[in-house]
């Protein structure tokens, strides 16, 4: 395993998974590729078109952003973060955030209770988040269910005609 965070360490852990779709948008410019075996970057889209056919993929999100900004968009003074911009397709998480994930989960970490304390309450806090997510889909849209306020007279004893 790496020292520092990859996708290679993702995969090892199961965050991502072979075949898992990443996308970003830059500049309404919209990008995707697939997760291959290995943590390569794979298959890729620019605006729904496939680019980067003449190589063997990408070995880093670093090195899959810069190419796409730079050389299809030909844009060279960014300050771009792929791993705070890119997202998993299926989740809909930043890799930012599987990869401070990936941090509770490595072996042989020292930590203090604060901070393993704070980590169980980002936990929480971005579980509870998707859960509000899943529980808005299901959920029909209140508008259609219930007629305005001034429709429906919600006293019981107004005299009715």
């Amino acid at each position: 395993m790496s020292s520092r965070n990859s996708l290679t360490d993702l995969l090892a852990f199961g965050l991502i998974r072979p075949g898992d779709a990443i996308h970003f948008t830059f500049k309404k410019h919209h990008f995707c590729a697939t997760l291959e075996p290995g943590g390569i970057l794979a298959n890729c889209f620019y605006d729904h078109k496939p680019c980067f056919m003449d190589r063997a993929g990408f070995n880093s999100l670093t090195d899959w952003c810069d190419s796409c900004i730079q050389e299809l968009l030909e844009e060279y003074a960014t300050r771009f973060s792929g791993w705070k911009r890119c997202k998993h397709t299926a989740t809909g998480t930043t890799m930012a955030m599987l990869r401070q994930r990936l941090q509770t989960l490595k072996p042989n970490r020292k930590t203090d209770a604060a901070t393993e304390l704070a980590a169980e309450q980002r936990k929480v806090v971005l579980l509870k988040e998707r859960i509000r997510v899943l529980e808005m889909q299901l959920r029909p849209n209140k508008r259609q269910r219930e007629p305005h306020a001034a429709d429906a007279d919600q006293n019981p004893f107004r005299l009715r005609l």
